[in-house]
């Protein structure tokens, strides 16, 4: 029986699964009706390439507008890693490129959309010559560090808000000196952009980290799509938080599925893979689909 449960748990690793979520709101406008957003979260650099083709392969099933990465894209110890090979061998690349490559394949399906994990803080030792920055953005992908955005589509908008996780921000030439902790540069950040979002527009923010959300309340935000916790990484029949998470510590409060505070949803991604501790117990790695929809445009007349 041990050697099953090993066994099963083994290829629950190695798969991926799909979770669903229809988010409602009158301030979803017309054209955004059935608008369908995949997340991505906490790849951490999977060098699998079976699990990595079966990602995409889900992504594509979904047909998504958009695709949305709340961090932790690259792995900083696998980051590194290539980093000290390319240095210690002759040979052409550059860390990161097979995540890069696989971003590269994200984006022939949708838009990409991505915000800083704490391990991207690997790419701020040299932010503006960083060779995988650089590729991702050649091809196309939209950096929602502390920044807002407009998406349209016919005539419509909502609007697309993005903070970096509070670690990246001791490297931060404006940020780095506001706070003394997480919280603090998180609410920081949140400042920075407030005065960009319009409080009539649906809104969404990607963020890394979930503990904040009795912050992201604050602000006219409807939806949180956030990751960072990899799903409570043990988990045991009829405990839905799982056993750990990073800054959460024991038994923590956010690791997946949706959570409300007040009129904002919050959605915590299980995550794709793995980092320090390489091994999650019943906690399938996890892709997150949302479907917007206004109820208003089902009423019946």
């Amino acid at each position: 029986m041990t050697a099953l449960l090993i066994m099963y748990n083994m290829q629950l690793n190695r798969s991926v699964g799909t979770t669903r979520y229809a988010v409602s709101s009158n301030a979803i406008p017309k054209a955004f009706e059935g608008y369908t957003l995949v997340q991505v979260s906490d790849f951490h650099s999977s060098e699998d390439e079976r699990f990595c083709e079966e990602i995409l392969e889900e992504i594509r099933r979904e047909e998504p507008n958009g695709i949305f990465i709340t961090g932790d894209l690259v792995d900083s110890g696998i980051y590194s890693r290539e980093a000290e090979d390319l240095r210690s061998v002759s040979r052409e690349g550059f860390p990161g490129e097979s995540t890069a490559d696989f971003v590269g394949a994200l984006i022939q399906i949708a838009p990409v959309y991505f915000v800083y994990g704490n391990h991207e803080m690997i790419l701020l030792d040299d932010p503006e010559n960083n060779p995988f920055k650089r590729r991702l953005e050649e091809i196309g992908v939209q950096f929602m560090n502390n920044r807002v955005l407009l998406l349209e589509r016919d005539g419509d908008t909502i609007q697309l808000a993005g903070i970096q996780d509070p670690a990246t921000l001791y490297k931060d030439p404006i940020l780095a000196g506001s706070g003394d902790n997480t919280r603090e540069r998180t609410e920081a950040m949140l400042e920075q952009i407030a005065p960009d979002m319009d409080s009539e527009q649906f809104t969404v923010l990607l963020a890394h980290r979930p503990e904040y959300v009795a912050l992201y309340k604050n602000y006219s935000i409807d939806l949180v799509l956030a990751g960072h916790a990899h799903g409570g990484q043990i988990r045991l029949p009829f405990m839905r938080e799982g056993l750990y998470a990073p800054n959460q510590g024991f038994f923590p409060r956010y690791t997946n599925g949706s959570y409300r505070e007040g009129p904002l949803e919050m959605i915590v991604s299980r995550g794709l893979g793995n980092s320090v501790f390489p091994f999650r117990f019943l906690n399938k790695p996890e892709l997150v689909v949302v479907k917007l929809t206004n109820p208003s445009n089902h009423s019946k007349l």
